[in-house]
Formats: C-alpha cells, structure tokens, sequence
C-alpha cells in the first residue's frame, strides 16, 4: 500500500477502487470527482465575485465592478473580471510550465494570507470607527 501511496499519489483512491470494486465504481468516483471539482471551482468564483462586489460597493475597487446586471441583477462585471483573471492565470501557468502546487498554489495561497491579515486594518476617511463615534 505504502509502495502504492509514493508510486502514484493523485490516483491511489481510484486505483483501489478499479481493484476492489470494479470498474464500474471507478467511472462512478471519477464522476463524482469531476463534479465535485466543478462544484468547488464554480464556488470558489461566486466568493470572488461577490467580495469584488462588496469591496466596489464599498469604495475599494472600480465602481464598475459593483454594477449589477439590469434584468439578471448579478455582479456580472465581477464576474467577467474573475473569469477573465482566471483564463489569463491558467494560460501563463501553461506557458512557463509551472508545478500548480509547488509554484501557483503556494504562491497564490501567501498572496490570500497576505490579504486576510492586511484587510480590514486601514479605516476609511469617510467612515467612523466605533471608538470615534
């Protein structure tokens, strides 16, 4: 098993699966895999989106971004911009043959850390703090 984990660490789950319960089960986890991936992927978007959303309507970014669509009433400028950031991401990632864990991952994972801890710390002019008010 140990031999198996280092050999092929991705497809271990689904190596076993295809051994022990049958092929079938194996296209049915593969599956099950790609739309959970899909799942992830397409929620992760709607986070992104709606925080470019939030943070335009606040003044933080373009008011373009906090626009929402007439009839569909989405932030679909946000959302064209995350898409758009994505495509433009994935296809450097191709073209300079990054690892996409050891480089983008690793990479875009302290850029979010850096985020989290800086955001939120500056007041903004044209606010109060609780402490001031």
């Amino acid at each position: 098993m140990t031999g198996a984990a280092k050999a092929d660490p991705e497809g271990l789950v689904l190596a076993l699966a295809r051994s022990y319960v049958g092929p079938v089960w194996f296209d049915v986890m593969q599956l099950l895999l790609i739309t959970s991936q899909f799942a992830c992927t397409l929620a992760f978007h709607n986070v992104v989106t709606r925080y470019q959303f939030a943070l335009s309507r606040a003044g933080a970014l373009p008011a373009r971004l906090g626009v929402v669509h007439p009839r569909h009433r989405t932030p679909s400028a946000s959302s064209g911009v995350v898409s758009a950031v994505a495509c433009v991401t994935t296809l450097v990632v191709v073209a300079l043959d990054l690892d996409p864990i050891a480089n983008v991952y690793a990479w875009f994972s302290g850029a979010a850390t850096l985020g989290i801890v800086h955001g939120g710390h500056q007041p903004r002019g044209d606010r109060l703090s609780p402490a001031s008010r």
